[in-house]
């Protein structure tokens, strides 16, 4: 999950729409390239998240995941939501790079709220850097 948005005072809120949806998909399918998670099988959704500008969910078995990238977030001003999609995009993507990690870290003996907040500090240094 993730919560990004450029925003400034007194521009009009900007909505989503299928254009901002396909290039999503496709900064996704870089980022899968780049990151050499090609044996996962992933589509991609169009929806809502509450609260979050996208999510990633993913089944292990099978590995397979689902890439969602919410229309209606942020809900304050936008300045360009380019750089936005772009930076869910990554962010998703990280988090199915990390997924076996959660998967494992959730099957030992670990304070999940800990080992979640673990995993988004990983993600942020590598958003940092790449």
């Amino acid at each position: 999950m993730v919560l990004l948005g450029e925003q400034i005072k007194g521009r009009k809120n900007v909505k989503l729409i299928n254009k901002d949806f396909q290039l999503f998909k496709k900064e996704c399918n870089k980022w899968i390239d780049k990151l050499g998670l090609g044996d996962w099988d992933v589509l991609y959704s169009f929806e809502s998240v509450p609260e979050s500008a996208g999510s990633t969910e993913v089944g292990y078995e099978g590995c397979w995941a689902i890439i969602t990238l919410s229309p209606n977030y942020p809900n304050d001003d936008m300045l360009d939501k380019n750089p936005h999609i772009k930076k869910v995009a990554l962010h998703e993507c990280l988090e199915l790079l990390l997924a076996t990690l959660n998967i494992l870290g959730k099957s030992r003996i670990f304070d999940e709220a800990e080992f979640n907040h673990e995993r988004h500090r990983v993600i942020n240094s590598l958003m940092r850097i790449l």
